[in-house]
């Protein structure tokens, strides 16, 4: 599974086994929010360098571009 900062470093995403990905807040470490991005596995994520975007992919075969 993987993990990332959010462009502004505000945030850590992280992908999951249970198909979510998940927000932590940096500071005080709790979710701040989730996204039900794939009905797998969540095996890598990617945060775009400059935009907005979260890209996924999982064991189910697909990949996806979140905006």
């Amino acid at each position: 599974m993987d993990c990332a900062l959010t462009r502004s470093d505000a945030h850590v995403v992280g992908s999951s086994e249970d198909g979510q990905v998940y927000f932590w807040d940096v500071v005080g470490g709790g979710i701040v929010g989730t996204l039900a991005a794939h009905g797998a596995v969540v095996t890598s994520l990617a945060v775009h360098p400059t935009g907005d975007g979260l890209a996924t992919c999982s064991v189910d075969g697909c990949v996806k571009y979140w905006r």
